[in-house]
């Protein structure tokens, strides 16, 4: 086996402290978009139905637009949010499951409402259907249990 010259023994540890820059300026980039959670986590109860819709801690109300199945898209309306919130967000996980990157932002609407449109959940391989809503709305979180027909 050849032993690296010189040349070659930097170009190494060029390519590897490029790779870990990589890796910090990527982790900054995540953490910039899934900020700490800075305020404390709701969990709204079974009782709450998203498809009936349901009215979190703060008064805003959340619905889901009806769905046949896992696969088909839906649509999400958030109502009655402060006036003062910049950012409204969802994403969908299960326990004990890594369901991947699946952040949908909400689009404002000329009533103050917000709604995002032809969501799409992120398919289990288990065949569950036991979905958690992680709803930023501003500061405030909410994580709301739901399933699918």
């Amino acid at each position: 086996m050849q032993k690296l010259t010189r040349q070659q023994k930097i170009l190494l540890a060029i390519l590897l402290l490029g790779f870990a820059a990589a890796k910090v300026a990527a982790l900054w980039w995540w953490q910039q978009q899934h900020p700490a959670h800075a305020a404390a986590v709701h969990t709204t109860t079974a009782a709450c139905n998203v498809r009936q819709g349901c009215v979190l801690s703060q008064g805003s109300h959340v619905q889901f637009s009806p769905q046949s199945s896992a696969k088909s898209p839906f649509d999400i309306i958030i109502s009655n949010a402060p006036a003062d919130v910049a950012q409204v967000s969802v994403s969908f996980s299960m326990r004990g499951m890594d369901m991947g990157f699946n952040r949908y932002a909400l689009q404002k609407q000329s009533d103050g409402s917000w709604v995002a449109r032809q969501i799409r959940l992120p398919l289990c391989i288990d065949n569950r259907n036991d979905y958690l809503a992680d709803i930023t709305i501003g500061t405030e979180h909410h994580r709301l249990p739901f399933g699918i027909p």
